[in-house]
């Protein structure tokens, strides 16, 4: 997982899409994230609604490991907020 501060998020049928705006290097070996594809992610929020985000898939050019980008203020591997 790869936290993002600076991204653009938007609407669209149901589905908050979240894109990154800034580059970030890979964690694991500081290679370059190129963009894979997209994963769906449900997030529970206090009121018991549930959110439904759309996040990048990002993969290393050079130890080949993938990441997901996640807006800040979403903890990693968790559900709630």
């Amino acid at each position: 997982m790869v936290s993002v501060s600076d991204f653009t998020k938007y609407f669209k049928d149901g589905i908050w899409i979240i894109t990154g705006q800034e580059t970030i290097p890979c964690p694991i070996c500081g290679g370059t994230l190129a963009v894979r594809g997209t994963c769906k992610r449900k997030l529970r929020k206090e009121s018991d609604d549930t959110m439904a985000l759309r996040l990048r898939v990002l993969q290393c050019k050079d130890c080949n490991k993938t990441h997901r980008e996640l807006p800040e203020g979403i903890v990693p591997y968790k559900r709630h907020d």
